[in-house]
């Protein structure tokens, strides 16, 4: 048998496979809070432990698998950018974006790299690596945790594509909102998808209350065809189709991502084409100007641009916000996140 990652195991897992160790219940309680409450990184800085635990410990079980290589602060606010390289040298990126509160939301990956290859976004540039693992996941959020963030909001918006891995990412949330230990609302955590229908649809039988987000950004299919190559597979019709599905079970309110970009999709004529798509869903808007992308050859609107547009889906009566610049300094905003080893180019350290 392998060594165990304890960040794949839920509660109601963890807690019986440690007691198997013979250890009191007061023990075990000490080694989950050493995982989740102290700002640990490996078993020796679990201080409330004997020693002779911590060498127990280290025979079967394996704390983080991350390896943190480089931190960078935005220098116009605290957005901050993590590098991590994982076990097989691969690397991912996570950022953590400041709130008016002091709090912190969490954009947090689930694959190395991305298949989607949608033509605007970083992610893609490199193709799909493979899936994160569970403990991969839920390692990024504790990472930053126990470095002192107070994080209020987690968002599957980093590399990959969360529903292509819907197995690990749904379990990873589990983990992340159960009661005991980590306990992150439901509702203060958002998934979002390119729009992956299979995915919706069996994200769609959970109970769970967490957020479902789109990325829209095309109301049309020639348009999201060209630039979303997702679409042929996942063509928009079936895809609303599926989230009024979704909205029928659920009864949950659907963010849709627009990004902006200039001469594209920036008009009023296409603001009116979207509203007529999503007519029947309840949801809101998150516009987002584009933040720029070596080789994409693609560009946000003007200011005017943005605002006529915003302005437009207001007078409609449509929920919509607009997405102020974050991070994009260290390449941190949307569409930024690459496969990255601390070099230009963003070549991967295998």
């Amino acid at each position: 048998m392998g060594m165990i990652y304890l960040y794949d195991l839920l509660y109601e897992e963890l807690f019986p496979l440690l007691q198997q160790e013979n250890w009191s219940r007061f023990r075990v309680s000490q080694v989950i809070d050493g995982l989740y409450r102290s700002k640990a990184l490996e078993f020796d800085q679990i201080s409330t432990l004997p020693a002779e635990i911590k060498e127990q410990l280290k025979l079967k079980y394996l704390f983080f698998s991350l390896h943190p290589e480089r931190t960078e602060r935005s220098s116009r606010d605290e957005t901050t950018k993590f590098l991590f390289r994982l076990e097989d040298r691969q690397h991912i990126e996570t950022v953590a974006l400041p709130n008016s509160r002091g709090q912190f939301t969490l954009c947090v990956s689930t694959q190395v790299g991305c298949s989607l290859k949608c033509s605007f976004c970083a992610s893609g540039l490199k193709g799909l690596v493979r899936n994160l693992a569970v403990h991969e996941i839920v390692e990024q959020v504790m990472y930053i945790i126990k470095a002192g963030f107070s994080v209020s909001n987690i968002v599957f918006m980093g590399i990959g594509e969360p529903l292509l891995n819907y197995d690990n990412v749904i379990k990873a949330i589990r983990i992340i909102n159960a009661d005991h230990p980590v306990n992150i609302g439901a509702r203060k955590i958002t998934l979002s998808t390119a729009g992956i229908i299979e995915g919706i649809r069996r994200f769609s039988e959970l109970e769970l209350q967490v957020r479902l987000s789109v990325s829209l950004h095309f109301p049309d299919s020639g348009m999201r065809s060209k630039y979303m190559p997702v679409n042929a597979s996942h063509p928009l019709p079936e895809l609303i189709s599926a989230l009024k599905e979704y909205q029928e079970k659920r009864g949950r309110q659907i963010t849709f991502e627009y990004i902006l970009f200039k001469g594209i999709n920036d008009d009023t004529d296409t603001a009116a084409k979207m509203i007529e798509l999503l007519r029947g869903l309840d949801y809101k808007v998150n516009l987002i100007p584009y933040n720029p992308v070596e080789h994409c050859g693609l560009s946000a609107p003007d200011e005017i641009s943005i605002d006529l547009f915003y302005r437009y889906l207001l007078s409609r009566k449509i929920f919509v916000t607009l997405r102020k610049r974050r991070g994009d300094d260290i390449k941190a905003a949307c569409g930024q996140l690459r496969l990255a080893a601390g070099n230009k180019d963003g070549e991967t350290g295998s």
